[in-house]
């Protein structure tokens, strides 16, 4: 069976592929049943697994790919946002560091980045009137988690003290200093 996927390839499949049932049912919108074969696919095929269910408008279950490798997990974060699932990614890129080569600069960068896109979150949330109680639960999560980013990217790159200096300042939290 010859398959031309969205991105216009061409692919040789047996009708009784793992691979095969993963996306025919993503794209009859049967997500659930389709993350149901991601262990039936060879794991050198779940980032392209996770960008087909991306190309087909379903992101959010993109990240529970479990065995999708550091680095594409940490993409999809930073792309759709989810900076706990980002730091979570992040902070095992930074224990394989070797695995990735990066450079403690560029790792702490990304630390940063990732506490950016929170900062943004955290700004929208603190102009809501009458946060709900998860809101506000989920905004004390994303502060200590920030904090963690800020953190690393100090201890990788002690010239980013100065982040973390701001990040505190700025949520009332100098003692910490």
């Amino acid at each position: 069976l010859y398959v031309i996927d969205t991105n216009c390839t061409l692919h040789t499949l047996s009708v009784d592929t793992p691979s095969l049932k993963f996306r025919l049912l993503v794209s009859s919108n049967l997500v659930g049943k389709a993350l149901s074969w991601i262990p039936y696919i060879p794991q050198e095929l779940h980032d392209y697994c996770a960008d087909f269910l991306v190309a087909h408008g379903h992101s959010e279950y993109a990240c529970q790919i479990d065995t999708m490798t550091p680095s594409k997990r940490f993409q999809l974060c930073i792309q759709y946002l989810m900076v706990d699932e980002g730091f979570n990614a992040l902070s095992q890129i930074d224990s394989d560091k070797p695995l990735h080569n990066l450079t403690r600069e560029e790792l702490a960068k990304l630390y940063v980045r990732l506490a950016s896109i929170g900062e943004q979150q955290i700004d929208y949330l603190l102009k809501v009137e009458n946060l709900l109680p998860d809101q506000q639960k989920y905004m004390e999560d994303m502060i200590e988690t920030l904090e963690k980013c800020y953190k690393r990217a100090t201890e990788l790159e002690p010239s980013l003290f100065i982040q973390l200096i701001v990040f505190y300042t700025k949520h009332g939290e100098t003692d910490k200093l």
